[in-house]
C-alpha cells in the first residue's frame, strides 16, 4: 500500500495543491485525510473550534517550557494537527519518533492498572499521518520537507515514516533547546542513550509547527483503539451509564460523562440545511439536538471525536458506517451539500470532474435500503 498511488499522492499529490494556491490562502486551513476509512460525524465549525482551542493550550505550554522569547527567537508553535496512535509505527522504538515525543493528554490511569502496557492500553501520543489540518503556508513547508526526504530515500513506511520522522526530530530540537531528556518509551522500555538511533540535529532549530490529537478530540484513530468507542445517545443517561461501566472506565473516573460543551452551542443537526426532503426527519424528531442523535464515544479519553479513522483494521468500516447519526438521510443529505457547495472535484491534471461522475455509481451501495431503516 505504500507504493506510488498512496505515497504520491499524499505527499506530492498534496504539495502540488498546496503550490498551486496563492499566497492571499496561506492562512486558509486545510484538511487532508485518508481517503477510504475517514468517517466525519460531527461538523466542520466543531472541527475548526477544536483545532484552534489544541493549538492554544499547546502554544502556552510552549511559553511555559521555554519562555516567550525562546518561543519568538526559535519559533515554536503549533499550528498543524495530526492523529494520534498507539502504537509508535514504523520507525524503530530507538528513534525520537518514539521516545523523544510529548506525553499523552490522557490521565496517567485512563485504562486502569494496565494503561500503557499493551498496544489496546496505551494512551495514544505518537503520529498518525492519515489525518491532518493546518493552515496553508504552515502545511506547504511540512510537505516540502516530506517530499524531500521522500526524494532522498524509500521509506517502507510510506508518508507515516517520513512525518513521524519529522515530527521526532523537531520535538528532540525542543527538548535540546530547553535542555531537557524527558523520555517516554513505548511499553515502558527503558534505553541506554547510546543504543538510540543516530540522528543529526540541524545547527539552527527548525521547528515545523507540528503536533498530534493525543486527546482524540479532531482525529480518532481507531487502530487498536476501536473498543475504546461506543455509539450512545448522550440524552439517554441509563445508556451513557452502562456503556460507562462496561469499558471499566466508571471506576476510574468516578463521575458521569460531561457532555461537550460546544456541542450543546452549535446548530442542531439537520437544522441548517432548508429543505423539503429533509422535513421528515424534523418532523418525526422535534428537539433534535446533539445530545439526541447517536455519536460514538470515547469512554477513555472522555471525548466525542470529530471524524474516525479506520486505519489498521477495516472489520468496523461498514458496520459502523451504519450507525452513523445521519443513517436513513445519507442520500438527502449529501444531495444538499452538492447543491450549496461546489460538486466539482479538482484533479492533479488540472482538470475538474464532477462528484457524480467520481462517486455517482457507489450512492446506492453507500446508502441502500436507507428508506427501508428509517421507515422501519
Amino acid at each position: 500500500m505504500n507504493g506510488y498511488d498512496i505515497v504520491t499522492g499524499k505527499i506530492w499529490g498534496v504539495l502540488k495543491y498546496l503550490r498551486s494556491l496563492p499566497p492571499e490562502a496561506d492562512e486558509d486551513i486545510i484538511v487532508m485525510t485518508d481517503a477510504f476509512d475517514v468517517v466525519f460525524q460531527l461538523p466542520p465549525k466543531i472541527l475548526l473550534s477544536r483545532y484552534r482551542a489544541i493549538n492554544q493550550r499547546v502554544n502556552m505550554q510552549l511559553i511555559t517550557q521555554h519562555g516567550l522569547e525562546a518561543v519568538r527567537q526559535h519559533g515554536l508553535m503549533q499550528s498543524i494537527i495530526m492523529g494520534a496512535e498507539k502504537y509508535c509505527w514504523p520507525l524503530s522504538h530507538r528513534h525520537p519518533a518514539c521516545y523523544a515525543v510529548p506525553g499523552s493528554r490522557l490521565r496517567a490511569d485512563a485504562y486502569g492498572h494496565n494503561t500503557d502496557t499493551s498496544v489496546e492500553t496505551n494512551r495514544p501520543r505518537w503520529l498518525n499521518s492519515g489525518t491532518v489540518i493546518g493552515p496553508v503556508h504552515d502545511m506547504r513547508v511540512l510537505y516540502e520537507w516530506a517530499h524531500s526526504l521522500w526524494l532522498s530515500y524509500y521509506g517502507w513506511g510510506g508518508d507515516q515514516e517520513y512525518f513521524s520522522y519529522i515530527y521526532g526530530m523537531q520535538e528532540l530540537g525542543r527538548q535540546q533547546l530547553r535542555g531537557s531528556r524527558e523520555w517516554l518509551f513505548v511499553f515502558n522500555e527503558s534505553f541506554s542513550e547510546d543504543d538510540f538511533v543516530t540522528v543529526n540535529l540541524p545547527v539552527e532549530h527548525v521547528d515545523y509547527h507540528v503536533g498530534v490529537d493525543s486527546g482524540s478530540e479532531i482525529f480518532q484513530s481507531l487502530n487498536s483503539a476501536t473498543e475504546d468507542l461506543s455509539p450512545v445517545v448522550h440524552d439517554n443517561a441509563a445508556e451513557v451509564e452502562k456503556e460507562d461501566r462496561l469499558h471499566g472506565t466508571a471506576d476510574i473516573y468516578h463521575e458521569h460523562f460531561s457532555f461537550p460543551v460546544d456541542l450543546d452551542n452549535t446548530t442542531p443537526p439537520f437544522e441548517d440545511l432548508e429543505d423539503t426532503s429533509l422535513d421528515g426527519v424534523k418532523e418525526q424528531n422535534p428537539g433534535l439536538n446533539w445530545r439526541s442523535v447517536q455519536l460514538f464515544t470515547n469512554f477513555h479519553s472522555r471525548t466525542i471525536p470529530v471524524a474516525l479513522h479506520h486505519n489498521g483494521n477495516k472489520t468496523k468500516v461498514e458496520e459502523w458506517w451504519r450507525l452513523q447519526w445521519w443513517t436513513g438521510w445519507g442520500r438527502e443529505l449529501t444531495s444538499k451539500k452538492k447543491g450549496c457547495c461546489s460538486s466539482w472535484i479538482s484533479t492533479d491534471a488540472g482538470h475538474s470532474i464532477r462528484w457524480d461522475d467520481i462517486c455517482g455509481e457507489y450512492q446506492d451501495i453507500l446508502f441502500g435500503g436507507e428508506r427501508d431503516r428509517r421507515n422501519a
